[in-house]
């Protein structure tokens, strides 16, 4: 849902509502098998162009990031990068790393907050699992044990390499099914 601020003749706002069909077959596959990401070479927006706790009209950098990404892996998402070189989010997703049973993302401030990511850290906290909210490094994101993936089409998936190296083996980690068995329970997603 979106709004502008109306017409030159009115005082009230424009409301439109976009609607796209979920690829549901591709989401099990994600869920299932994982996605390969590529850290592209696109830069969030600075937060003097506009803050990112907002949507905005813009989606270019997305587009960009997704665009190189699908250049050098089909079927990749790409991620985009900060003005610190720190990694912040997918076009589709918010993103979080596992290292050494703990789980990092980026601060609030520095992406779009995500309800899927807000549920994914209760989900988090109730098992125990410390969430950490920093820069994440890229040196951090190809290291990691475990590349978390959450948005509202998909849910919880996992990113299964990263700039063509692979992460845990290419398969899904422990974190990630501890997470997305009690993310299922909680939603009523039927599991596969």
């Amino acid at each position: 849902m979106f709004a502008t601020p109306g017409t030159p003749t009115s005082d009230e706002p424009t409301l439109g509502l976009h609607l796209n069909r979920l690829n549901h077959e591709k989401i099990a596959k994600h869920r299932k098998l994982g996605q390969p990401l590529i850290i592209s070479d696109v830069q969030q927006p600075a937060t003097t162009c506009w803050p990112r706790s907002i949507k905005t009209r813009s989606r270019v950098h997305y587009y960009l990031a997704d665009r190189f990404a699908e250049e050098h892996r089909p079927g990749s998402l790409g991620v985009l990068l900060d003005q610190d070189g720190s990694i912040t989010e997918t076009s589709t997703s918010n993103l979080a790393v596992v290292l050494n049973g703990k789980i990092h993302s980026p601060p609030a401030e520095r992406v779009l907050s995500g309800v899927t990511q807000l549920m994914t850290e209760i989900i988090a906290d109730d098992l125990g699992i410390l969430w950490v909210k920093q820069p994440v490094q890229m040196d951090q994101l190809l290291m990691a044990d475990e590349v978390l993936l959450m948005g509202t089409d998909g849910g919880i998936w996992f990113a299964n390499s990263v700039s063509n190296q692979i992460i845990s083996d290419g398969l899904p980690g422990p974190t990630y099914e501890r997470l997305r068995s009690e993310f299922d329970l909680m939603t009523g997603i039927a599991t596969d």
